[in-house]
């Protein structure tokens, strides 16, 4: 399968806790002239991750849910010279468990 990667430039892909939460975010993130695309699950924003998105947005569940590493398999996909910004959404700052484990595992070594 050809991965399109300039189908999402200059969109943000988002998973979002809720519907509501997800209608909430495009409206603010396309008020400040930011095209959003909106995924359901977790498998549908790593598919569109390798697709050439500004950056990924996600709460800090999915990280902690993500027992498959799947997010991090999707950022390790990106080419060399990509560097995508995943954005975790936590409520308790760098402290959150959910903050550790994305910076451990979605990090860029090399």
């Amino acid at each position: 399968m050809k991965l399109d990667r300039a189908g999402l430039e200059g969109q943000v892909v988002l998973l979002a806790p809720t519907g509501r939460d997800a209608q909430a975010s495009r409206a603010i993130l396309e008020s400040a002239g930011i095209g959003c695309t909106l995924c359901a699950t977790l498998e549908k924003l790593c598919a569109h991750a390798r697709e050439g998105p500004a950056a990924v947005i996600v709460p800090e569940e999915v990280v902690l849910a993500d027992a498959g590493e799947n997010l991090a398999r999707a950022v390790r996909a990106q080419p060399v010279w990509s560097d995508l910004p995943v954005i975790v959404l936590s409520r308790v700052g760098v402290e959150s468990p959910a903050v550790g484990k994305a910076m451990a595992t979605l990090g860029r070594c090399g």
